[in-house]
């Protein structure tokens, strides 16, 4: 087994699910690679059950990025459910996939309940409506880790993006939102952020 290499590095490869069920396997009991990159692989929600399962006995692996792969619902769920036993995965990035609410509520309840690890969660364009904002909002209201949350394009609304705003009276953790480009009108949002808070990013 090697123990040298900590960056495994694969976008653009369309390796599919085959492929990325054939790496996961490989990460369950690997100790070195700190890094995955499988983005734009077409790797779907069999793909990244496979990773999610890794990533329950892994514990090495920092960052994560699984970029534009044709991942749903049942993909992002299992990646929850390894999220809450998961002790040192730091950066999880999403972007581009179809991840609807169900998905995005899972990820955001391992958020309030059980993750102490991840810093940085990237859910940018996907089919993210109000009911997934309203999780996240009640995971930042107890959340003392998460730095950086995006969630631009996708499909919030005035009640989600108002309530992930009231929750952020209280957290002092979160540096940096993203919120750009979804179904609400900034100017009609009352902010209140926090010392803590860096940068607010809510333009339409």
């Amino acid at each position: 087994m090697n123990r040298t290499i900590s960056e495994i590095k694969l976008w653009h490869n369309d390796i599919g699910p085959e492929g990325a069920t054939a790496i996961a396997q490989a990460m369950e009991a690997n100790e070195t690679i700190e890094e995955l990159n499988l983005s734009s692989n077409n790797i779907g929600d069999t793909g990244a059950i496979s990773v999610a399962k890794a990533l329950e006995t892994n514990n090495a692996i920092q960052i994560l990025s699984l970029r534009d792969n044709n991942i749903g619902d049942e993909g992002a769920t299992a990646i929850a459910s390894a999220l809450q036993t998961n002790r040192t995965l730091e950066d999880l990035d999403l972007w581009k996939n179809n991840i609807g609410d169900e998905g995005g509520r899972a990820i955001a309840m391992a958020l309030e309940t059980r993750n102490e690890t991840l810093r940085r969660v990237n859910l940018w364009s996907n089919n993210l409506e109000d009911p997934t904002a309203l999780s996240m909002a009640k995971a930042l209201e107890t959340n003392k880790v998460l730095e950086e949350l995006r969630l631009c394009k996708n499909n919030i609304g005035h009640e989600g993006a108002t309530a992930i705003s009231k929750a952020l009276e209280t957290n002092r953790t979160l540096q940096d939102l993203y919120l750009c480009c979804n179904k609400t009108d900034p100017d009609s949002l009352q902010f209140k952020c926090p010392p803590s808070c860096l940068r607010w990013i809510i333009e339409v």
